[in-house]
């Protein structure tokens, strides 16, 4: 049954992912809000996740998703509102303590 709820949508802005194309993620989202605003999207800058290796990663309720793309996270969207469960990592292992020293980095 697909998701009607709104979604709370993180794009990682770290060393790592702000560089590569965290902008054009931004962008596709706002895009993406803009076409569908039954959607009720949240959409917010994060400094980093803790997964640069994976970059680019941006967070869809609480959950992360890799390896971003403009075109990716889109696809990733319409899949979590389609039902699906996309390849994903829970955020929970990750507290503020943990991303405020990663911050420091």
């Amino acid at each position: 049954m697909p998701t009607k709820h709104p979604h709370r949508i993180r794009v990682c802005f770290g060393r790592t992912c702000g560089p590569k194309c965290a902008g054009q993620i931004e962008d596709a989202l706002k895009q993406y809000r803009d076409e569908h605003p039954e959607k009720n999207l949240t959409q917010e800058k994060q400094f980093c996740f803790g997964y640069c290796k994976d970059a680019n990663n941006v967070s869809i309720d609480d959950k992360l998703y890799s390896f971003q793309t403009p075109e990716k996270i889109i696809q990733t969207l319409r899949k979590i509102d389609d039902g699906e469960s996309p390849p994903h990592r829970a955020l929970e292992d990750l507290t503020d303590e943990s991303l405020d020293k990663l911050m420091e980095i």
